[in-house]
């Protein structure tokens, strides 16, 4: 019955009046075929009941029984309209389609080159939220040193993005790539670009901790960019460091 309805859903007109048509022709002919429609006309007219018997209620049967077999098949093709999930079939919320997001990962409302600030950018942010980068020098070391361990954390984390270009000449030419956070287990951010306000930023760099590592050579990434929304909301969470070594 289910799909009977489905079909006269989907054939609103279509599928009433052919059935009507094919039951009624149907009804007529049986009437026709014992003859108490035409009865007193054979009995008038033998010829006329030979070929009523012989042909026409024939095939007038075969043609009606055609259209209902074709009718039946329809129904019993009939997709439900709307499929509802059972407690068997249906998909526990926590595990539709986000379980295979790597949770480190995130989806960028904006295109990335909007969001994209050059790495000497950091220090006048910074400074807006209290680190005092460009106070005494001294101090202001070591205040960039707990930034940019902070800093190559949150990378390791993949709460932070950061870009960098591989060498070549002149290194401006090659594109800006998304550096994988695996690098920063090895690597770490160059110091003294966020604290000296001299640097251009093509000679910011990665470097392995202890060695001043060649800008153009190794496998380290120059000229970095980092995400304005990523540092934005990583020094929100940070309390600024007073600099002064514990003693």
């Amino acid at each position: 019955m289910e799909r009977i309805s489905a079909f006269y859903r989907r054939y609103s007109v279509a599928g009433p009046v052919a059935t009507a048509f094919l039951l009624s022709d149907i009804i007529k002919r049986i009437f026709e075929w014992v003859g108490v429609v035409d009865q007193l006309r054979s009995m008038m007219d033998p010829n006329y009941w030979l070929t009523q018997i012989l042909f026409w209620p024939h095939l007038s049967l075969v043609i009606s029984c055609i259209g209902l077999i074709i009718l039946a098949l329809l129904i019993i093709k009939q997709e439900p309209l709307v499929k509802v999930p059972t407690p068997d079939t249906a998909e526990p919320i926590n595990q539709l389609r986000y379980s295979s997001i790597d949770p480190s990962a995130e989806s960028w409302s904006v295109d990335p080159s909007e969001d994209r600030i050059p790495y000497i950018e950091i220090r006048e942010i910074a400074n807006d939220k209290g680190w005092k980068l460009d106070d005494d020098k001294s101090l202001s070391g070591n205040r960039a040193y707990d930034l940019e361990m902070a800093m190559r954390q949150a990378v390791t984390d993949g709460t932070l993005s950061v870009w960098g270009r591989k060498h070549g000449t002149p290194i401006e030419t090659n594109p800006l790539l998304l550096i994988p956070k695996e690098h920063f287990q090895k690597f770490e951010f160059r110091h003294g670009c966020l604290n000296y306000d001299n640097f251009d930023n093509v000679n910011t760099y990665t470097r392995i901790p202890g060695k001043d590592s060649n800008i153009h050579e190794g496998d380290n990434y120059c000229d970095l960019h980092v995400s304005k929304r990523d540092i934005e909301r990583l020094l929100g969470r940070l309390t600024p460091t007073t600099g002064k070594i514990p003693q």
